[in-house]
């Protein structure tokens, strides 16, 4: 038996569309990967990362009013790629990484002062060093997981970082194979890691697990779609995520989703339009998402992209006529109720990969679901330009 649940309704015009993601000025002449970023009110930050033939001690500070860079006080410790870096209230934090390949992990945390343009070394964490793990944040702690110790296995380990008293504790480990560059990200009083390099023949994984810190045990959730991937971006975003782009060891990818915790389903949002890279920056500001830096084929990129899940948002007003329609889903067709043609006129169904699947012109006010379990986005639209769209996922 199948059914089909709606997931979300957005309206919104072809402008609209097209400014998802928006190109912010770059890290200009500072192309790097492995760079480590975070983000503290109106303003974002990279710092760190290499060319390849050299690690970067420095520290930038982008206005998100202004479109501006502006350099700032540099990292203390040793210069470093592949850490760690995440925020907790109006402090940064990095640390972890390694000096180059074969190189042995740092387990050091440094904390940033914005409002004294200032570097703390804080207490390291009481286990081996690693490079490429990843964190979250809930309730005030941060949450690292996973990386590479300059051996295999990756690691599993979850450990709790708590900055009021300066202290680690270690929690339940990861119940899957370990990782290094995983996605990991908080939303709904939940963590969240997924994919990552798993020393598999690809080096690449799609899995996702949510870890609960009230009975601190972990769950498994549905996979990120696409190809499987490594040192992907991921930012939080309201109550849900965004995730994609990374490496899958051969493509540079650029395809993103954005993740619905209830009813745990991941639905395509519009492809990154800069480079497709590993290890490339990403983190929230102000309530957008930021995408910057990163290895690129014969070379690095000191690119810088914003993505504005609530361009889309606000555009739902607009309707452009197609604001009377309602969607009713059974197992074989999608029902548009109040539909006319001069309401809409062309449908497009794409898969969860962004790839369309059926199209042409709106006959009837029903579509027909596609035979294949998994998440597809339905668009309609008209000759006036103006778009409306549903995602929807059907299981068997």
């Amino acid at each position: 038996m199948k059914y089909v649940i709606p997931i979300f309704l957005l309206g919104f015009s072809t402008n609209a569309l097209a400014q998802e993601w928006n190109q912010r000025a770059d890290l200009d002449g500072l192309p790097r990967w492995g760079a480590m970023g975070f983000g503290i009110g109106t303003k974002g930050y990279i710092c760190m990362g290499t060319d390849g033939a050299n690690n970067f001690n420095d520290l930038w500070e982008w206005d998100q009013v202004t479109d501006t860079w502006q350099q700032r006080a540099s990292f203390p410790g040793i210069s470093r790629r592949e850490g760690v870096s995440f925020t907790i209230g109006d402090i940064g934090y990095v640390g972890f990484g390694r000096t180059g390949v074969g190189q042995d992990g740092f387990s050091d945390l440094w904390a940033y002062d914005p409002a004294i343009d200032s570097w703390e070394e804080m207490t390291s964490m009481p286990a081996v060093g690693r490079s490429a793990p990843s964190a979250f944040v809930l309730n005030g702690k941060a949450y690292l997981v996973g990386g590479n110790p300059n051996s295999v296995p990756y690691l599993t380990e979850l450990w709790e970082y708590d900055p009021a008293v300066d202290s680690w504790t270690q929690r339940t480990s990861l119940p899957a194979t370990g990782r290094s560059g995983p996605v990991a990200f908080a939303v709904n009083g939940k963590g969240y890691v997924g994919s990552g390099n798993d020393n598999s023949g690809n080096y690449a994984c799609s899995d996702l697990w949510q870890w609960d810190p009230v009975t601190d045990s972990w769950s498994q959730r549905a996979d990120l779609p696409g190809e499987e991937r490594r040192t992907a971006c991921y930012f939080a975003l309201d109550d849900d995520a965004i995730a994609g782009g990374g490496w899958n060891g051969t493509d540079y990818l650029v395809d993103f989703y954005l993740y619905y915790p209830v009813p745990d389903i991941w639905a395509p949002i519009p492809q990154f339009e800069g480079l497709g890279a590993h290890t490339p920056v990403s983190f929230n500001v102000n309530g957008k998402g930021y995408v910057g830096t990163g290895g690129v084929p014969g070379g690095q990129t000191d690119q810088y992209w914003e993505f504005d899940k609530g361009g889309i948002n606000n555009a739902i007003a607009d309707g452009g006529g197609l604001d009377g329609i309602r969607i009713v889903a059974d197992d074989h067709a999608i029902s548009l109720l109040g539909w006319s043609r001069d309401m809409a006129d062309h449908f497009m169904l794409l898969d969860a990969s962004g790839r369309i699947v059926t199209s042409g012109a709106l006959r009837s006010n029903s579509v027909l679901v596609p035979p294949a379990a998994g998440c597809y986005v339905l668009r309609l639209s008209n000759r006036r330009g103006a778009q409306r769209c549903w995602s929807f996922c059907q299981a068997e």
